[in-house]
């Protein structure tokens, strides 16, 4: 009979223990969150990267001669244009 007693009590502590534990619902909220804008921060992050790799001055000139000649109804040449993104973040100035 002693020994189940015991048996039953170790089990409560084992209980306890773990219910201590347990992290609060709100923390658990907060870190999920957390998580989701680490996560959103380092994908923006990564398009913009990818932006200023695929957005070349050549491939930029030629984008903006097309639109231009397009828009003024002259013939429009850009031989020469530079960009900067991360200077000027969230805007990207020609």
């Amino acid at each position: 009979m002693d020994a189940h007693r015991h048996d039953r009590e170790k089990s409560h502590d084992r209980d306890d223990k773990a219910a201590g534990r347990r992290t609060p619902v709100l923390l658990r909220a907060l870190r999920c969150a957390g998580a989701a804008v680490a996560l959103l921060l380092l994908l923006a992050a990564g398009l913009l990267v990818g932006l200023t790799m695929w957005l070349t001055p050549h491939r930029l000139a030629r984008i903006v001669s097309e639109e231009a000649t397009g828009r003024i109804c002259a013939d429009v040449s850009v031989s020469d244009i530079d960009y900067t993104l991360w200077s000027t973040f969230p805007r990207l100035q020609i």
